[in-house]
């Protein structure tokens, strides 16, 4: 005869929940049963575990959404961690389509009943079938919460087969791509108002994230955005380093990219922007004012026509990247990196320097990883001008202290100019001589244990964007694919 304790759980018949610590003491007479009503309590404990279950799903979901270049993998991956790792019943997408119909074109679905999704008549339209919280969510812009599932109207077959899965509550957040709501997420609980509070708000903010995660999806595979190249060969440097199946730390990740004559685009745009003050400069022209005036103003015009044809657009969708000086920043926020980030600028040598400086911060222990490498992100007339007879292409390598040995400060040198494809090299056990004019650009003295002037050609998976050599024993690195934007 000795106290006991137990939680007892109450469950009503329209699903609410309430929470008893029953103790039970024994006395002369028999047992004394103490009945505590810790409803608000345990709400509060529940509501920070799911809290912590939710955080952890969401920064999931956002590695996925820099790891992924495919939008429909993406989306269905997406669906699955939510799902899975958010404790969730169902998780789908759906896009909005502009046809007249307006219907919601399901993307990605994962979870319990998924299969009730086919052939639900999905619209995001005034009509019965968009009253749903899909269709109000992409129609108004707005997050739509629905604490009773079977309250909510249309479809009611679909309603009557969810609620006998266990789906309680649900909620619809709108997915904002390139300025506009196209789509949705859509989520199932198995709980009464799950969706309030701060697991709401971290929802709210994987919505964002993943919105613009497709807009910037979009952009690269439209080939559009000055810092679609660069972008593109960071992603495929981590791809082939293993992420995101292989953990980093995002804090501890540095960003270091060497440019070669990457910033043309930053004239064209100035070029553009002063195009009115050159045409006021030729109507001030003495020669240019002795035509009719006809024939002036269709030159004037001709000629804005031509400028305008010709270099880019400058707008809020094509300024950010740019710069060549924000190349490393722009990849880091991608990624969410919050190691150091920066640019190297040693025209042909810039790679070299990059990659430089990312092993002696890996030595100095300033980060545990580095995406490092050189990006050539246009090949302008001016550019071409200036390096005619120089090869450049993009190419990234991501390095971890865990694959390095260290050699001291004299122990690599990168040659990036003039490249030729791998497959076009010598095989790996090769050695070829560096000229006079490679061994100047190293930044520190050559001490080589082997023979000065020889270097050994580390061979990589894929065509790369430059050569390595390393004295005495070649570090354990991953190097990335390399590519060369169209002529």
């Amino acid at each position: 005869r000795e106290p006991a304790e137990l939680l007892n759980e109450f469950t009503h018949l329209d699903g609410c929940k309430e929470w008893f610590r029953l103790r039970f003491v024994p006395v002369n007479e028999g047992v004394l049963i103490l009945s505590t009503d810790v409803t608000a309590t345990n709400a509060a404990q529940e509501a920070l575990r799911r809290s912590a279950r939710v955080a952890g799903m969401a920064r999931a979901c956002r590695t996925l959404i820099a790891a992924h270049d495919d939008e429909a993998t993406l989306l269905t991956a997406l669906c699955q961690r939510v799902a899975e790792r958010g404790g969730y019943h169902l998780a789908w997408v759906g896009m909005a389509e502009a046809g007249p119909e307006r219907r919601i074109r399901l993307s990605a679905r994962h979870g319990v009943g998924a299969e009730l999704l086919d052939g639900l008549d999905l619209t995001w339209g005034e009509r019965d079938s968009g009253l749903g919280p899909a269709g109000r969510a992409i129609r108004d812009g707005q997050v739509v919460v629905a604490r009773f599932v079977d309250e909510q109207p249309g479809h009611e077959h679909w309603r009557r087969r969810a609620v006998e899965l266990g789906f309680r509550s649900s909620v619809a957040l709108p997915l904002e791509i390139a300025g506009r709501t196209a789509g949705v997420l859509c989520i199932y609980a198995a709980e009464l108002d799950a969706f309030e509070g701060a697991e709401q708000l971290l929802l709210e903010d994987l919505a964002l994230d993943l919105g613009d995660g497709l807009t910037a999806l979009r952009s690269r595979r439209a080939g559009a955005g000055p810092g679609a190249l660069e972008d593109r060969a960071a992603r495929e440097a981590l791809e082939d380093y293993g992420y995101p199946n292989r953990p980093l730390d995002p804090t501890r990740t540095a960003v270091i990219v060497g440019n070669a004559m990457g910033g043309d685009r930053h004239y064209q745009t100035a070029l553009r922007i002063y195009a009115p003050e050159y045409l006021d400069e030729l109507a001030r022209s003495v020669t240019f004012a002795q035509l009719p005036e006809a024939q002036r103003e269709a030159s004037a015009k001709e000629l804005l026509t031509g400028i305008r044809g010709r270099l880019p657009e400058v707008n809020e969708d094509s300024m950010p990247g740019e710069l060549a000086n924000i190349i490393a920043g722009r990849i880091a926020a991608i990624f969410d990196f919050h190691g150091p980030n920066f640019v190297t600028d040693a025209a042909c040598a810039s790679a070299m320097a990059a990659m430089a400086a990312a092993v002696e911060g890996l030595e100095e222990g300033y980060y545990d990883t580095v995406v490092a490498g050189g990006v050539t992100s246009t090949r302008t007339g001016s550019c071409s001008s200036r390096w005619a007879r120089a090869t450049m292409s993009s190419g990234m390598v991501a390095l971890n202290r865990s694959d390095c040995r260290f050699f001291g400060r004299a122990s690599m040198i990168l040659r990036t100019s003039r490249m030729k494809p791998m497959s076009s090299m010598r095989s790996a056990s090769s050695r070829t001589k560096i000229s006079t004019r490679e061994r100047s650009a190293c930044p520190w003295p050559m001490r080589s244990r082997r023979r000065p002037g020889v270097a050994t050609r580390i061979s990589t998976p894929r065509r790369s964007a430059c050569t390595c050599g390393f004295w005495p024993t070649p570090p354990k690195i991953t190097v990335c694919r390399s590519f060369s934007p169209a002529p």
